[in-house]
């Protein structure tokens, strides 16, 4: 699974940029307002995100053997309810985030999800989407809550896989006889097919030129992932760590539960989100470009040499 994303979407990207220019105005002006827990940052004043990745574990029903995000090379594991929404808290403290997608693994696979979509509303963001696989049926409970999701611009977004249609030809009639919005999304090419970005056996890029052109190239770089508490330029990056066993710094992710309060986490953060340096996983990524059949799924034989 990866972001709802059309090539045709990356003017997303121009909000970023518009944030990029203001930000020197916007450090000077932290140095010069009193700003605390009690005092809380004024929306005007927030930082802009365009787009946001919120992951709720990396549990999934299908062993995609192109995964751009690599779930099946990783443990499986469903996060913690409260801390995701905790963690959304502080960052939206911070930050104003126009578009939200909810994603796992397979975000149906986490017991608690009803816990976050019960508190969409509460998050105050103009469009927000799950995308998801359709594999898993939906409980009554599930539906009741999806279908009292009172933001306008909510939807699912159903990733459209042939290898599982019957499940998900069910699922989109469970939605449509609900009357909760669904999208049936065509992915980033906007023709039914994936892009390869690599699989745990890409080797690293140690040129540096190559790197940071990939990066100042990268459409998915936008795609800004919250993940257990980190945050990062792409939801890849998150399980590139245990894959490549990488070890990352200050300009590869944030960790959002342990940024300072008010002025200080907000510098932290338009710090991080400018940072115009490519990341170390960076070097573990094929870009977007070349174009892949989507969820061809692991053999048995594949499975048992990962362990899953």
């Amino acid at each position: 699974m990866g972001p709802h994303l059309h090539r045709d979407d990356i003017q997303i990207k121009r909000v970023n940029s518009s944030s990029e220019v203001r930000m020197n105005r916007l450090l000077k002006l932290l140095k010069k307002i009193n700003l605390s827990i009690s005092n809380p940052i004024p929306q005007d004043q927030k930082y802009e995100i365009g787009f946001l990745v919120l992951w709720v574990g990396t549990k999934c029903t299908l062993r995609c053997r192109d995964c751009g995000n690599l779930i099946p090379y990783v443990a499986p594991a469903s996060f913690d309810m409260d801390q995701i929404i905790s963690d959304m808290n502080t960052l939206l403290s911070f930050c104003r985030v126009n578009k939200l997608q909810i994603q796992g693994g397979e975000p149906f696979t986490n017991p608690k999800i009803g816990k976050l979509i019960d508190r969409i509303d509460n998050f105050n963001i103009p469009e927000i989407v799950i995308t998801t696989n359709g594999t898993i049926r939906l409980n009554q409970q599930i539906i009741k809550s999806l279908k009292n999701v009172k933001n306008s611009n909510f939807q699912m977004v159903l990733s459209s896989y042939e290898c599982a249609r019957n499940k998900q030809d069910e699922f989109y009639s469970v939605l449509v006889s609900n009357h909760i919005n669904c999208l049936k999304y065509d992915f980033y090419q906007k023709d039914g097919s994936w892009v390869n970005q690599g699989g745990p056996e890409t080797c690293r890029n140690n040129d540096d030129q190559k790197t940071q052109e990939l990066y100042s190239q990268c459409a998915f770089k936008i795609c800004l992932s919250l993940v257990n508490g980190e945050l990062f330029r792409c939801g890849r990056a998150k399980v590139s760590s245990e894959v490549f066993g990488l070890q990352y710094d200050s300009n590869d992710y944030l960790n959002i539960r342990k940024i300072g309060d008010a002025a200080e986490g907000l510098s932290e953060i338009v710090k991080f989100l400018n940072n115009p340096h490519f990341k170390e996983y960076c070097r573990y990524c094929l870009g977007t470009e070349e174009k892949i059949p989507p969820a061809i799924q692991l053999s048995a034989a594949s499975k048992a040499v990962i362990g899953k």
